[in-house]
């Protein structure tokens, strides 16, 4: 199945479902703040609790996420440069993570459109 032979709607369907871990397999611009705490306690565990509280208490949802930096983490409260460390970089592999997906997606849309 290719991109242009899809329904309209028919791409999303899968965003549609119960909020599991399985859904954050949606664009991460399109995460609420429930999955964004779901990707906090499977990526950073040790400090959970820390994160969820300045994360819900700013409600940061994943399009926020994916344009956090250090200075802004701070101003959110996580003050101890480690725990900002390695928010930071659990967010940097989540952005390449995106960024890999955005080109497939591109270029399986491309391609497509040749054949």
């Amino acid at each position: 199945m290719t991109w242009s032979s899809l329904r309209p709607g028919e791409a999303f369907t899968v965003y549609h479902t119960s909020p599991t871990l399985s859904s954050l397999s949606k664009p991460v611009v399109l995460w609420t703040q429930q999955d964004v705490c779901k990707w906090l306690k499977k990526h950073c565990p040790h400090n959970y609790l820390t994160y969820v509280e300045a994360f819900s208490h700013h409600a940061i949802t994943g399009r926020a996420l994916l344009r956090l930096n250090g200075e802004k983490l701070e101003r959110m409260g996580i003050v101890q440069e480690t725990l900002r460390q390695e928010v930071l970089q659990q967010v940097l592999q989540l952005q390449v993570r995106e960024e890999v997906r955005n080109l497939q997606i591109l270029s399986r849309t491309s391609f497509g459109n040749f054949s």
